[in-house]
């Protein structure tokens, strides 16, 4: 079925469309009449559509009276149906800096016209990246990378979206500062990872595609603590991505709303060459070390002595050749950059 919104192909027994997100009409499998969105029964034969079609609603949300009794289909004339899950979700928020110092100073309309420019430097990275826009927010963006569409690589495709916002912007800045003497024209970026519950809130009413849990809040706060045209991070997202960045570790972040400090790195650009590539094993076949614990352990005690104490050690490995010496130290420069 082509979804009305943006003509995207959908399987027939498809409730939303899977490129915008938006409710899809549903096609009665008895007489093949088309209903509007959330339809109960068909209007050309009367099959009940939701029992026919086998969708399963985790939440239907029915009219209540003030005495407490729930009110039956028949007499019901909207029930909210509608599929929320649980996703692990890349979280960007940007936001424009200099945004409300432009509104106190010039002409709305002058607003307007620097707004629009900036837009496509928002907009286009993300969907070039393969994520969605849930919101445009005046002066922000929010947008997922891992719903409702999903990709192994959703971390490394968000950081780039990021990065190519924050070019863009710089250069949309000095265009600016030329032609219209404004300065302080930036962007800053937060991004974090975690899991989520995603959907539609109320699909009846077409409200938008949106996500709820403690990932969305802690990446706008990353975004609030973000320095103007910088990409920041949380350690969600920077351990799925090392070696494909060159990134600044910060000291440890009070967040609002939270009780322990966050670990943040600001991600300064992308690697030319990613530093983890294999140079030896079979390509495609990951195996674990066996063997080496003793001197794992003592490399990593060295490692927190050296965090502690602030003292620098020099280690030397010996030993025959093949007898596993790089892929030693591969495994403990791995595990050091876990740490937060």
């Amino acid at each position: 079925m082509n979804c009305p919104n943006c003509n995207a192909q959908n399987s027939p027994r498809a409730l939303f469309c899977y490129n915008c997100g938006k409710p899809l009409p549903l096609v009665c499998p008895t007489c093949g009449e088309v209903s509007k969105p959330g339809a109960k029964f068909c209007s050309h034969c009367g099959t009940r559509l939701r029992e026919a079609l086998k969708i399963v609603t985790p939440l239907d949300i029915s009219d209540h009276s003030k005495s407490g009794s729930t009110v039956s289909d028949t007499q019901s004339p909207a029930i909210h149906t509608s599929i929320y899950e649980r996703r692990q979700v890349t979280i960007l928020f940007a936001d424009i800096t200099g945004y409300s110092t432009l509104s106190e100073f010039l002409d709305p309309e002058e607003v307007l016209d620097i707004m629009h420019a900036a837009y496509p430097c928002l907009i286009d990275p993300v969907k070039e990246r393969g994520g969605t826009i849930v919101q445009i927010m005046g002066d922000g963006l929010l947008a997922f990378f891992g719903a409702p569409l999903a990709h192994e690589d959703d971390p490394e495709r968000a950081i780039r979206a990021g990065l190519d916002i924050q070019r863009c912007v710089q250069t949309l800045a000095l265009h600016l500062n030329t032609e219209r003497g404004l300065i302080d024209f930036n962007v800053r970026i937060g991004i974090h990872a975690g899991l989520v519950v995603v959907g539609e809130m109320s699909p009846e009413k077409q409200l938008e595609y949106t996500a709820l849990g403690d990932a969305v809040n802690l990446a706008a706060r990353l975004q609030e603590l973000a320095q103007p045209g910088t990409v920041l991070v949380s350690h969600e997202v920077f351990r799925h991505v090392r070696g494909l960045f060159d990134a600044r570790i910060q000291p440890p972040m009070s967040v609002r709303g939270r009780q322990q400090t966050v670990q943040t790195y600001v991600i300064t650009n992308a690697k030319q060459q990613s530093l983890y590539i294999r140079t030896r094993g079979v390509e495609g076949v990951d195996t674990h070390m066996v063997g080496r614990e003793p001197e794992m352990l003592s490399l990593q005690n060295i490692y927190q002595e050296t965090v502690v104490s602030g003292d620098a050690w020099l280690v030397l490995v010996t030993g025959e050749p093949g007898i596993g010496k790089s892929r030693l130290l591969d495994e403990f420069v791995n595990w050091v950059d876990l740490q937060p």
